[in-house]
């Protein structure tokens, strides 16, 4: 499941729709440009699957990633046990480190508090943003 985020304007009904419909690929673009860069890199196949468009006849953005483990980043994962796919007696999980592949029956995860990097870029452009809907008025 990817990540995907939508920020709204406090009162849409200030902004005339000529207004929002020109502005909103700049906003799009504003807030894209601040997710890539406060987005957790690992391996950086996260921040490539991020991506903004604008629909509704321009009156809408989104930015999102469709990297599919993007939810679990953005939300955070609760502590929970793993074990292997299969109920074989010889069936085991094979976690990669940096010292080889450890080979358990079973394993903990500890959880991962998550860090909400879209939300986070859309309330760090908020300033960003005003600017350019009073630029394209």
């Amino acid at each position: 499941m990817a990540a995907k985020y939508s920020l709204q304007l406090a009162d849409p009904a200030q902004v005339s729709e000529q207004v929002q419909q020109a502005a909103m690929p700049r906003c799009v673009a504003i807030v894209l440009a601040r997710a890539q860069r406060i987005t957790p890199r690992r391996t950086g196949k996260l921040v490539r699957s991020l991506y903004g468009m604008v629909d509704r006849g321009g009156r809408r953005g989104v930015v999102a990633a469709k990297s599919p483990h993007a939810h679990l980043v953005h939300e955070g994962v609760q502590a929970h046990s793993l074990k292997p796919k299969r109920k074989d007696r010889g069936s085991f999980l094979v976690i990669p480190t940096m010292l080889g592949p450890l080979v358990r029956r079973s394993a903990q995860h500890p959880g991962y508090g998550g860090q909400p990097f879209l939300t986070d870029a859309a309330e760090q452009s908020r300033g960003e943003i005003d600017r350019a809907l009073r630029e394209v008025v």
